[in-house]
């Protein structure tokens, strides 16, 4: 059941078995590559999503005991497999049912936000099977508790009676009735399961996410990273892509932005430390609305009292109705979009990126004129306008 690796016909344009983590700055767009390019031909039954967070835990990944009670208030407790035990039973299954490793379907585990969690307690004892062989199995097995085998063997549709195993006779010798028909091979499922020990398959691929730019981060020692072929995405990744804009042209002006407030983070945050990191990618906010027009202060003003008059007054005619439909709608838009800009960039360029010098920002806003101050966030915001036609005319130096 063993064959070489090579490219796989469903990860698209990737080595099976892939352990690939995606980083980069913020809003780079490392989850849509990886749902739009590695997944886009992998059977979503086949696709097992987790996001690690600060309270993800060991019993999250493989397995823990829950409390469960039925109707009559007693309690008693099941062993619920988390979603890496899922995903290896999902691979299992698919081999099991395949003549070969090459025919058999691929099995994703997809973990986004890899390092908000401690990866390396989250993993434990599974971290022993990351090395892998040219044939794409673990080096090395891993011995399962009895109720770790019993929940895999449950994902996997096998039930174990106990009460039907003979004293004094192997578990295992009961449990190879229930592979009837399979011819093991030295790293086959069955004889694997059967002994309490476990593999990674050929067919199961693990794609994680990180952002760089995290500050409360846990730490990845290097013997786990060394385990993981790892890809940058850089801020100017999907550049073309105009999936969340309106059109292509409000898409454009978008990126022009961005790369301005990339320019100006290059050259003002020498002093920074780790200063890529903070760098801002296009989809760090959604596509906007229209950042030429929301430059526009005169615009601005216009299309907000144009759209309270359009709002309140009474439309007689299908063509007024329609225009203040599309006036509200407008106006809508821009309150969206102004409420992002300033919750979410420009709070994070005031709390993450400037956080203890705000002169870089004062002098983009206002020249060398460091008589006008920020000092709250609500002056920050109290000139988002200004800021955006800064940004826009911004010069590298």
């Amino acid at each position: 059941m063993t064959s070489e690796t090579g490219i796989s016909k469903t990860l698209e344009g990737l080595t099976a078995p892939a352990q690939r983590i995606l980083f980069g700055s913020p809003g780079t767009g490392k989850s849509h590559k990886v749902h739009r390019t590695y997944l886009k031909n992998i059977d979503a039954d086949n696709i097992i999503k987790t996001v690690f967070h600060p309270e993800y835990k060991y019993g999250d990944f493989m397995g823990r005991l829950i409390p469960l009670s039925d109707n009559a208030g007693k309690v008693r407790y099941e062993y619920q497999a988390g979603h890496f035990l899922k995903a290896l039973a999902k691979a299992y299954v698919n081999l099991l049912d395949s003549e070969n490793t090459e025919n058999t379907k691929d099995v994703v585990l997809v973990i986004d936000e890899l390092n908000r969690g401690n990866s390396a307690a989250i993993f434990g004892t599974i971290f022993q099977l990351l090395d892998r062989e040219d044939d794409g199995w673990s080096s090395y097995d891993l011995n399962l508790s009895a109720i770790e085998r019993d929940a895999l063997l449950k994902e996997m549709r096998v039930q174990v009676d106990y009460d039907n195993v003979e004293d004094g006779k192997p578990l295992y010798k009961y449990l190879e009735g229930k592979f009837e028909g399979i011819k093991p091979t030295k790293d086959s499922t069955e004889i694997l399961v059967l002994n309490g020990k476990i593999k990674l398959p050929p067919k199961l691929s693990i794609l994680a996410t990180m952002n760089t730019s995290d500050e409360s981060i846990y730490y990845m020692d290097s013997a786990f990273k060394r385990r993981w072929d790892w890809e940058y995405i850089p801020v100017n990744h999907n550049a073309d892509n105009a999936d969340n804009a309106d059109n292509a042209t409000e898409w454009s002006n978008w990126k022009g932005f961005i790369d301005n407030l990339n320019a100006f983070l290059k050259t003002e945050g020498k002093g920074i430390r780790k200063i890529e990191d903070k760098l801002i990618g296009y989809h760090f906010i959604k596509a906007p609305y229209s950042i030429e027009e929301f430059s526009d202060a005169d615009a601005n003003a216009d299309a907000n009292a144009n759209a309270n008059a359009n709002a309140n007054a009474n439309a007689n005619a299908n063509a007024n109705a329609n225009a203040d439909a599309d006036a509200k709608a407008n106006a809508d838009a821009k309150a969206i979009f102004k409420n992002n800009l300033e919750s979410k960039l420009m709070f994070f360029l005031w709390d993450s990126v400037f956080s203890n010098d705000k002169k870089p920002l004062i002098e983009l806003l206002v020249g060398a004129d460091t008589s006008i101050e920020l000092i709250t966030f609500g002056d920050f915001t109290a000139k988002t306008t200004e800021f955006v036609k800064a940004v826009n005319s911004y010069d590298e130096k």
